[in-house]
């Protein structure tokens, strides 16, 4: 491997932690020439450095961010996400491993690049980067996920959900992801999804199975706004869903092509069908999940959230914050449609109308 390809897979998306450790960033800023206007919690905020560049004109406010832990900067006028290595790259033409090299102001031998990746990636996959967040699980969760209970009310929920289309997600899915009907204790009547990262139970989502009417029915004191269709372990508990990718140790490394999916039922029915796909359980794509996604390093990205137009406009803000480090594209569904309602030969129609 070259040592530009090495650097450039070494600096991916947000992976230099490694780097922001051993630098001071306003130093930094400073000998690039970027002017610090004012700091604000963990973002440094300046005029952004390559505006003029991508836009032919010269930024009129200090709408450009940098990260003084992670290094990810931000063009917040045009919504585009970079890191502090590619814009030195970018203002200073500097080849990557230059800039790596510029920012620590010394060289840096492609051995020690790879044990500072190594201690990255051993500190990071499948873990909690911040020593902070490391807590465990409930035990009584754990136990409920071990002893997986299988029921015929689970089995047709996850095949056609109360009052909405079929999924047709079958017992065979429903057993390879270690899903479970909770039947008591505080998630009674939900099914249990559990999410795994490097073979360990990291977390959870509670999802009901009885459909809003009835659990409220069989739950008596509960108004509808204290319901909560799903439930995500919280943050109290020590899960920070920022954290984990839904499916994430399905994947293999250097997948041909990576769906990305909003919900855990969306990649389950994805992965039934033969597809590659992780949720990032929600409409937002976090650093950590991205970083994540570079360590999958899929050929390409296909980002097919739910129908919408809402959904649409958040696509093209994911395909431009993830462009410059993934060849990223986009599959639209059509209004009310959801990846978890569609057969292997929609799936595959879909694939040919990505852009």
């Amino acid at each position: 491997m070259s040592n530009e390809k090495f650097f450039k897979e070494a600096v991916n998306f947000r992976d230099i932690s490694w780097l922001m450790s051993k630098i001071d960033i306003f130093k930094v800023l400073e000998r690039s020439g970027i002017k610090v206007i004012s700091v604000n919690g963990d973002e440094i905020m300046a005029y952004c450095p390559d505006h003029e560049q991508y836009t032919g004109r010269k930024p009129s406010h200090p709408k450009w961010s940098c990260n003084v832990n992670t290094g990810f900067t931000k063009c917040w006028t045009e919504d585009r996400g970079s890191n502090i290595v590619y814009t030195i790259c970018r203002i200073k033409k500097l080849s990557i491993e230059e800039a790596v090299e510029w920012i620590l102001e010394k060289p840096i031998s492609i051995d020690q690049l790879k044990n500072e990746q190594l201690y990255e990636k051993l500190t990071s996959v499948g873990e909690f980067a911040n020593p902070e967040k490391k807590k465990s699980l409930d035990s009584n969760i754990l136990n409920i996920v071990n002893k997986q209970n299988i029921t015929k009310r689970l089995v047709r929920f996850f095949m056609i959900p109360p009052k909405k289309k079929p999924t047709c997600i079958t017992e065979d899915t429903i057993r390879h992801f270690k899903v479970t009907d909770c039947t008591d204790g505080t998630y009674k009547d939900r099914a249990i999804v559990p999410f795994y990262m490097n073979q360990k139970c990291v977390g959870f989502t509670a999802i009901d199975i009885l459909g809003e009417e009835k659990w409220l029915e069989k739950h008596p004191g509960l108004t509808k706004k204290q319901y909560k269709k799903v439930l995500f372990l919280s943050k109290r508990e020590g899960f920070y869903r920022d954290d984990v990718l839904f499916g994430f140790d399905d994947v293999p490394h250097g997948s041909e092509n990576l769906i990305i999916v909003e919900g855990p039922r969306d990649a389950m029915k994805l992965w039934q069908e033969g597809f590659h796909s992780v949720s990032i359980l929600g409409t937002h794509i976090s650093s950590n999940q991205t970083q994540l996604l570079s360590k999958i390093n899929p050929k390409k990205i296909i980002i097919m959230l739910d129908g919408g137009e809402a959904e649409k406009v958040k696509s093209r803000k994911y395909k431009k914050l993830l462009d410059p480090f993934f060849n990223t594209q986009i599959i639209d569904l059509p209004s009310k449609t959801d990846p978890k309602n569609l057969n292997k030969e929609q799936i595959e129609e879909y694939l040919k109308k990505q852009n």
